[in-house]
């Protein structure tokens, strides 16, 4: 399904550049894989919540995570 793989390497493009995969990675207010806002993680950093929450938000901001990575290029976040 290249839809998905598309998605996949967009994904990791965007770990890659916010935290080098890193799902301990903090700078603020941001924390983990992803750079998410603390708030959303709810006091849960494990990874499985760091995935979930992520697909959710990308999902919901941006529908694809090549539209995140798109959004990431033209203005250095997502």
């Amino acid at each position: 399904n290249t839809a998905y793989s598309s998605s996949s390497s967009a994904k990791d493009w965007i770990i890659s550049k916010e935290s080098g995969g890193n799902y301990n990675a903090t700078n603020g207010r941001y924390y983990g894989a992803y750079q998410l806002d603390k708030s959303y993680l709810n006091g849960d950093y494990s990874q499985a919540n760091q995935d979930r929450v992520a697909e959710n938000y990308v999902q919901n901001r941006y529908g694809s995570w090549e539209n995140a990575k798109n959004h990431w290029l033209s203005h250095g976040w997502y």
